[in-house]
């Protein structure tokens, strides 16, 4: 049943990141940030009688993607993986080290326990690397998607605005 369960919430996470809604926490921030943008951007237009001023959000969108490539949060993620896969290697080398020898060395089914947490890290530690490849990903197509979002509105903003809405 536990296993049941743990696929159960991996399959969630992975059906979570394939959802092109933000995810908690920064990725919301930032995409509450460009939609703020935008919208201070039309409320601009609108109140000016000129499309110009929403054109100029896209402008702010584009810092804001740049920011974001800039952090370099991608390679982040890269070293926090690399940590961790050291972490579990340390731990499987360790009970690999301490794992009794010899036939009849191994009290009252130690070996059987040691094994069982070897396989229990080297799932986590495949687990964790999974979870920072979908992370990874997403970032990719978050910093992809602001800059492509903040480029349309930039260079077509009032061009799209005008079809919308025609403010004269």
């Amino acid at each position: 049943m536990g296993a049941s369960v743990k696929t159960d919430r991996i399959d969630a996470i992975r059906w979570r990141m394939k959802l092109p809604l933000p995810l908690p926490g920064a990725e919301r921030y930032v995409y509450s940030a460009v939609m703020l943008l935008l919208a201070c951007g039309v409320v601009q237009s609108v109140q000016f009688n000129d499309w110009q001023y929403f054109e100029r959000s896209g402008s702010l969108v584009i810092v804001i993607a740049i920011m974001l490539a800039w952090r370099d949060y991608v390679s982040l993620l890269g070293n926090v993986r690399r940590f961790y896969s050291r972490e579990f290697e340390k731990r499987i080398s360790d009970i690999d080290r301490t794992r009794p020898k010899g036939f009849g060395a191994v009290p009252n089914g130690k070996l059987e326990k040691m094994l069982e947490v070897r396989e229990k890290i080297a799932e986590a530690s495949s687990e964790v690397d999974e979870r920072i490849q979908m992370l990874r990903a997403r970032l990719h197509t978050t910093e992809a998607v602001i800059l492509i979002l903040g480029t349309l509105v930039w260079g077509y903003g009032s061009i799209i605005a005008k079809f919308l809405w025609n403010l004269t």
